[in-house]
């Protein structure tokens, strides 16, 4: 593999897990905006 593929394949993964990385942060603000369970344990632990 020469170095430019490398570096490209390694962007593609960084990119992949960037955007894993922000749509499960989406889908924790949707989930705390429509879980009142998840809102209760958040307020126990971080009151």
């Amino acid at each position: 593999m020469s170095d430019k593929a490398f570096i490209i394949s390694t962007i593609i993964v960084l990119a992949i897990c960037l955007l894993l990385t922000l749509a499960h942060l989406a889908y924790i603000g949707y989930a705390y905006q429509n879980s009142s369970i998840i809102y209760f344990v958040s307020q126990e632990i971080w009151p």
